[in-house]
């Protein structure tokens, strides 16, 4: 996957992250310590519904630091997210360019976790809080193999096989059917294509809060068309990435739940989620995908 030449101060700050993980490993392993790890992890998306309040007036060297100490942080793109949604909160448009220095600390911060490389369109094409940007920044870690090499086996990006409007997305039940043979499914004589769906739970004007994507792991609930192999698929493997028909991305994983905004049209009201205007979304498909690592 190449290789990376790390300062002392960097070696320093890997071994002290890589203490940190250990002992948090050391938690998580006790049922005792965490005892609704196991129930969450099979269904709940790892990226969704967080704040960043307590990172907003954060510099970026500091950012990285708190990301890399933080165990809600499971994948790299949650670091690119957290970044768009750094920007977002300047008061200048002046965008930042990740350094080389930066680029180091970051790539240092994925091996110490131990995460997967993810494909190239998981680092392009991103849209601020602010409005769209020039993203020449992250661009850059293209050329940084130990980031995105060319041998993507171990992470897919998977596209949802059904059209959702908009603003339906948050106010109505929806099952977001994705297609998906696991790695490790051998000679599968199920009917239907190997996959999972993934539920939505609608956000009401009273209580926006109810809204909630997870994984379906209710059989009942798959059709003669798609199954699912609950020994195999789990939702913590899981990145749901949200964006607009055009191409770019939305960073929804610290924007916390949608929000209910009131406009001049549709009623007075149309529900947003981060940067991302759903009602745009009642007259062009939305882009859903999961990004699934192994």
């Amino acid at each position: 996957q190449g290789t990376v030449d790390l300062s002392y101060d960097d070696l320093r700050w890997v071994s002290a992250l890589y203490r940190t993980s250990s002992q948090k490993k050391k938690l998580d392993s006790n049922p005792q310590n965490c005892p609704e790890q196991k129930v969450l992890s099979r269904t709940k998306i790892p990226n969704l519904f967080l704040s960043f309040e307590e990172f907003k007036d954060l510099k970026f060297e500091e950012l990285l630091d708190r990301l890399a100490a933080d165990v809600k942080v499971t994948n790299l793109v949650m670091v690119i997210e957290a970044y768009m949604t750094w920007f977002g909160e300047r008061d200048s448009y002046k965008f930042p360019y990740c350094t080389k220095e930066h680029l180091d600390k970051i790539a240092s911060l994925k091996l110490a976790r131990g995460w997967c490389t993810v494909p190239e369109e998981c680092f392009t094409d991103w849209r601020s809080p602010g409005g769209s940007v020039d993203f020449r920044a992250w661009k850059s870690v293209q050329h940084r193999p130990v980031l995105a090499p060319q041998d993507q086996k171990h992470a897919q990006l998977l596209s949802c096989q059904n059209s959702i409007p908009g603003q339906h997305l948050v106010s109505q039940e929806n099952k977001l059917v994705f297609y998906f043979k696991h790695p490790n499914t051998t000679n599968c004589t199920r009917k239907g294509r190997c996959g999972f769906i993934l539920k939505s739970t609608p956000a009401t004007i009273e209580n926006p809060d109810l809204f909630n994507i997870e994984l379906c792991v209710d059989q009942q609930e798959y059709s003669a068309e798609i199954h699912l192999h609950d020994d195999l698929i789990r939702a913590e493997h899981m990145h749901l990435m949200v964006g607009h028909s055009n191409g770019k991305w939305c960073p929804i994983s610290w924007c916390g739940t949608p929000a209910l905004c009131r406009v001049p049209r549709h009623n007075g009201r149309e529900w947003t989620w981060g940067t991302l205007p759903l009602s745009y979304y009642d007259y062009y498909d939305m882009r859903i995908k999961v990004l699934y690592t192994l």
